[in-house]
């Protein structure tokens, strides 16, 4: 199931405070049930190419703002690194905890096949060693037990949603999944592929984004191991035709949440560390700044 942190606020590209939004009339939840046994999400995994990258340890003695954010770690508990993709000109913020157990290369693969459209609305990328995946203020934060492609894609989404001023859409509501197109789709259908999806419209819409790319990219798509899909093909071609765009293969990032800043990992001297690096951009790419207290949405099992 999935659960929600919540706090509501003002997105700078001015668009109004969205809080979560709780849906009145749920639909059932399809039967058999849209169980995620990892050979299907292997599948889809192994269907998504890996985006070229190159690593940088970041400066020694300085860490990013964000790392262990939500987890009640502390910076210095984490290695932290710019991962730069050949899709965009500028890196990825990466925090690991130093006892995570996954390695350097697998974070940059798996979050390499996430396609930049998806990928350019996550602003920093933190991989813990506590049993959470959430998406907080543009941050995304996995730890090892649930380090797999479907809550990649799950948590971007809730990304791409909150952002989707970025693509200067007219949305009645702001969001793909508060819009009057996505709830249309919702009851036009019959069911839902989970439990997840009858909560919030939020996270109905998060539920959607692993289908979808299933749908698109694993060839026989969703009817591999879902015979009654067409239960929810509303909401799958809707999905599609708002976000299609951002999902495609291929292409390069179109703009970037704002970096965090440099923090020290300790009380060492700003004379014994020196002065602390820059995170700012050095590109012309479009910048998104976004508050705060945007709403956090936590994935658990």
């Amino acid at each position: 199931m999935r659960s929600l942190i919540v706090s509501s606020g003002l997105f700078f590209l001015g668009v109004a405070a969205q809080a979560s939004h709780t849906i009145d009339n749920p639909l059932p939840v399809i039967t058999p049930q849209f169980n995620s046994p990892s050979t299907v999400w292997n599948a889809l995994s192994e269907a998504l190419p890996v985006v070229p990258s190159r690593i940088e340890p970041f400066e020694s003695g300085y860490s990013f703002a964000s790392c262990g954010a939500g987890t009640g770690d502390g910076v210095e508990e984490y290695d932290a690194y710019n991962i730069f993709y050949d899709d965009c000109p500028e890196p990825w913020q990466v925090c690991l905890h130093k006892e995570n157990g996954i390695s350097l290369d697998s974070v940059a693969e798996m979050f390499g096949k996430v396609p930049v459209g998806f990928r350019q609305s996550v602003r920093d990328l933190t991989v813990g060693n506590k049993s959470v995946a959430f998406w907080k203020n543009t941050s995304l934060v996995m730890s090892p037990n649930f380090w797999r492609i479907y809550v990649m894609i799950h948590e971007s989404t809730h990304a791409v949603d909150l952002l989707s001023t970025a693509d200067l859409v007219a949305l009645d509501a702001g969001t793909y999944s508060y819009s009057q197109e996505w709830r249309d789709a919702y009851y036009s259908d019959k069911s839902v592929p989970t439990t997840g999806s009858n909560y919030l419209w939020e996270e109905s819409f998060a539920e959607m984004g692993p289908r979808a790319f299933y749908d698109w990219y694993v060839e026989g798509g969703l009817a591999n191991f879902q015979p009654n899909w067409n239960e929810f093909e509303n909401q799958l071609s809707t999905f599609k035709s708002l976000v299609g765009h951002r999902a495609q293969l291929g292409g390069t990032c179109e703009f970037r949440v704002a970096n965090e800043p440099a923090v020290p990992t300790s009380s060492t001297s700003r004379r014994r560390r020196g002065p602390a690096p820059d995170t700012s951009f050095k590109s012309d790419i479009r910048v998104i700044r976004v508050p705060d207290n945007l709403p956090t949405f936590e994935f658990t099992e």
